[in-house]
């Protein structure tokens, strides 16, 4: 699922404590395959706010994140996985 920034909803400011909130279940593996996807959309938008303001190092967290989270939810979504295997072509 690819995100642009007029596909995703502006962060209202209950998002910043409910991110902060969904970061450390992540972290602590206890999100739930919902509140991942309601981090990935709190996490594309905070993302594409640092890339404005050009700021490397919130950035560099934000996308420490995003990996985390597409690796817990390619566990849990069948199609998501299947578009990061890398796919091999071999010599015949």
């Amino acid at each position: 699922r690819i995100m642009s920034l007029n596909t995703i909803p502006p962060l209202r400011p209950e998002d910043f404590d409910h991110g902060r909130v969904l970061r450390q279940r992540l972290l602590d593996g206890t999100i739930t395959v919902g509140q991942a996807y309601e981090l990935e959309r709190i996490l594309e938008n905070e993302r594409h706010a640092a890339i404005r303001e050009g700021n490397l190092h919130v950035l560099a967290a934000i996308n420490y994140f995003l990996n985390r989270l597409e690796a817990f939810l390619a566990r849990h979504n069948k199609k998501r996985r299947l578009s990061i295997i890398p796919f091999k072509v071999s010599n015949i």
